[in-house]
């Protein structure tokens, strides 16, 4: 003989089947949901940024410059510095003209950075291809950080 529920006079294991009908319904949704958030984020990280970049200059005064791989369709790539996890500076480096392309088919670029105290810093640099429209690709690293040293400054 099966329990019922003395309000609607049904039996509670078809209450307890709808219950996990419901719960697998709202697992099924949320994993759809993530796999929407995860193509996004894919189709918003865009084509790999494939390049190059060196510290240089004297003193306190530096800059950073590279080289970034051309890819086919890109209008530019937008570039961004950071020392020590604080921005400091970017530019949008656009290859135009042939004059800015390397035998490599790589695109030159320079970020003057601010002056700086005596000490050591950790230079990165991030790149992402310049997008259409108002979708802006995820900034990805470009090359590994490099590790810079002030050790005296100019009079």
């Amino acid at each position: 003989m099966h329990s019922e529920d003395s309000l609607t006079h049904k039996p509670v294991n078809s209450r307890r089947k709808l219950a996990r009908v419901l719960i697998i319904k709202g697992v099924c949704d949320l994993l759809f949901v993530v796999m929407l958030v995860l193509i996004s984020a894919y189709t918003m990280v865009g084509a790999k940024v494939d390049g190059n970049f060196e510290v240089i200059g004297i003193d306190n005064k530096r800059a950073i410059v590279g080289r970034i791989k051309r890819h086919a369709g890109e209008a530019g790539i937008e570039v961004h510095a950071y020392v020590n996890n604080q921005f400091a500076g970017h530019t949008a480096v656009r290859c135009d003209s042939d004059e800015m392309v390397n035998v490599n088919h790589a695109c030159e670029f320079q970020i003057t950075l601010p002056e700086f105290t005596r000490g050591q810093y950790e230079a990165r640099v991030f790149a992402a291809p310049i997008g259409a429209g108002d979708i802006k690709p995820l900034m990805r690293l470009l090359d590994a950080p490099r590790i810079f040293v002030v050790e005296g400054i100019a009079e």
